[in-house]
């Protein structure tokens, strides 16, 4: 599996980025109720208005903010990307399970609003995806976030996501102009192949793509379009549609070949959808009643997926085909954008205005 904001299963973390998501929906995200955090200006306020003395997680460098992904490739080792100063590309890791996080020491000149995600297959080794006017498709990291650098040979390319299965194996989709296409290397990014893509409409962008360990990528478009790799992105054939309920796809995360998940919303409403074959057909789910808009998603392992729902969670155990009761979050901790789940039991998250926060039991609490 790929680590993007995923935190690929059992098998190796993987992250799952956010795609496309508005200011409005972005800050009705939240964090749970059993743990406490430390915003970017302090400790939040506690349940009786005062200040809490237990942290979950440290606060993020004030320079890196409008966070957009994050990976985590261990329970130790997370990157997050987002916007630095004025339009700005910048990022920012940790090396100790989210307890201080450091702003990365150069990111090259790009504009913040090109970058779209990041996937860690290793705690040193991370690729950033970016659709920024200057042309560079992916950057990458040989040290865990600590300086960046434009890979070689992916340029001329509009990335708008990526996922690294392996520190050797990393596929991004995007184009260049008109053409759809992936971006795919084999070689830990000394080189990159581009590989066209089958166009469904005139106007469809792809906008995420999730690789498992064994070669099989799946990619969804803004049209409710799905393609399909079987060779880890070098060769593609259209898969089956998504249902036309999911309007939006927010996050998608395939840990196995034939197992994925998908997750997004219709206007104001929470939607999931499954596949188990691989791509090749679709299936919507029932939420539980009242779930809000669906913005991020880690699967930590085949089985299960954890999705953040304005302000709960929502836990799957069957690999999406059916959903637990949100968790509610504390209201202290509005603002959750991203999460992360190296393992089964651990999860971390990126809130918009306190900083990271922990969950240990797999995302029920945090």
């Amino acid at each position: 599996m790929d680590r993007k904001a995923r935190t690929r299963h059992g098998m190796s973390p993987r992250a799952i980025k956010v795609i496309g998501l508005s200011a409005s929906v972005a800050a009705s995200f939240g964090m749970a109720a059993a743990c406490s955090a430390i915003g970017v200006g302090g400790a939040h306020p506690g349940a009786a208005g005062g200040t809490s003395a237990s942290h979950a997680g440290g606060p993020l460098p004030s320079k890196v903010g409008g966070y957009k992904s994050m990976s985590c490739a261990t329970t130790t080792h997370c990157v997050v990307v987002g916007v630095s100063g004025v339009n700005s590309a910048g990022a920012a890791y940790t090396t100790n399970g989210a307890a201080s996080w450091s702003a990365s020491r150069r990111f090259p000149p790009t504009s913040g609003q090109g970058i779209r995600a990041v996937s860690c297959p290793t705690a040193n080794r991370c690729f950033v995806a970016s659709n920024a006017p200057e042309g560079i498709g992916v950057f990458v990291t040989t040290n865990g976030g600590v300086s960046w650098s434009a890979a070689t040979g992916a340029t001329r390319f509009d990335a708008t996501d990526l996922s690294c299965p392996a520190a050797s194996h990393c596929v991004a989709v995007g184009g260049w102009g008109n053409v759809d296409a992936a971006l795919v290397t084999m070689n830990g990014g000394a080189s990159w192949t581009r590989a066209p893509m089958p166009v469904h409409l005139l106007g469809e962008v792809f906008n995420a793509v999730s690789c498992s360990t064994g070669g099989t990528c799946v990619a969804t478009s803004t049209l409710n379009a799905t393609d399909v790799s079987r060779d880890g992105g070098l060769t593609w054939s259209s898969g089956g549609g998504l249902p036309a309920s999911l309007a939006q796809v927010n996050a998608l995360s395939c840990p196995t070949a034939g197992e994925c998940v998908v997750v997004g919303t219709n206007g104001a409403t929470g939607v999931a959808a499954y596949t188990r074959n691989g791509g090749s057909s679709w299936s919507a789910v029932k939420l539980p009643p009242g779930t809000m808009v669906l913005g991020d998603l880690s699967c930590a392992t085949a089985n299960r997926c954890v999705a953040t729902a304005g302000s709960a969670v929502v836990i799957t155990t069957d690999s999406g085909l059916s959903w637990s009761d949100s968790h509610p979050l504390s209201p202290a901790l509005r603002g959750l954008l991203l999460l992360s789940c190296p393992t089964a039991g651990e999860c971390i998250g990126v809130s918009g205005h306190y900083g990271s926060v922990i969950s240990t039991d797999g995302g029920s609490s945090w």
